[in-house]
């Protein structure tokens, strides 16, 4: 009897705990905050991360990337067709 108890303890204090955070996700989600956060400095533009020559490469290398991930889908697709008869199979 002690552990149901125990469980129904748990259970309660477990129930009570998603109250209360759910109370601060609301909370959280007030136009009083929202005001504050919108009244901070906005951060400074800096320069950019990269120059015109490593953008152009970047943009190379994404397509490489973008044509390998391709060629792997083809090559999956292609382990999925059946067998021509003089292959064996």
């Amino acid at each position: 009897m002690p552990v149901i108890a125990l469980i129904y303890a748990l259970g309660a204090l477990l129930y009570g705990a998603g109250v209360f955070l759910y109370g601060l996700a609301e909370l959280a989600d007030t136009e009083l905050l929202r005001k504050h956060f919108s009244e901070q400095p906005h951060m400074m533009q800096s320069a950019p991360l990269m120059s015109e020559a490593g953008e152009a490469l970047y943009a190379e290398f994404q397509h490489q990337m973008d044509r390998q991930y391709e060629v792997g889908i083809l090559r999956r697709y292609g382990l999925t067709l059946k067998a021509l008869p003089e292959e064996g199979y």
